[in-house]
């Protein structure tokens, strides 16, 4: 029984290592920062900038300061929002894509586990059974 888990351990270390370098690329891939998710950045700093510039105004500045706002409430904020969606939606895929590769990747050794388990699991039963107090 010791032998077939000691074997069942040596065949999960080589999955684990064959899929070592799989698993670093999905999870640097995962980190990344999407283009779109970029642009959407780039939006919102850009409508930051305008706050900025909308409140260094002095108070006779009012004109300006409504054109300004005016161009965020109706120009920039929208552009912003649809940038948002677009990046939630391809951050979503590629974390479905993602959650899935890694999915087959941990199934992969599923037969081991579970055999190395039982196997443990009869180690255990024999071993309480032998040392039991007669």
């Amino acid at each position: 029984m010791q032998k077939k888990v000691a074997t069942y351990e040596k065949e999960l270390k080589e999955i684990e290592d064959k899929n070592a370098p799989e698993k670093i690329r999905l999870a640097k891939e995962k980190k990344a920062v999407l283009p779109e998710e970029q642009a959407a950045n780039e939006q919102k700093d850009l409508i930051h900038d305008l706050y900025v510039r909308r409140d260094s105004l002095g108070i006779f500045k009012g004109k300006e300061k409504k054109a300004i706002t005016t161009q965020i409430d109706d120009v920039e904020n929208p552009k912003y929002e649809q940038l948002k969606a677009v990046a939630d939606k391809a951050r979503k895929e590629l974390d479905d894509k993602v959650r899935d590769r890694l999915s087959v990747l941990n199934d992969e050794g599923k037969q081991q586990r579970n055999e190395m388990k039982a196997c443990k699991a009869r180690i255990d039963e024999i071993t309480k059974e032998l040392t039991k107090n007669r």
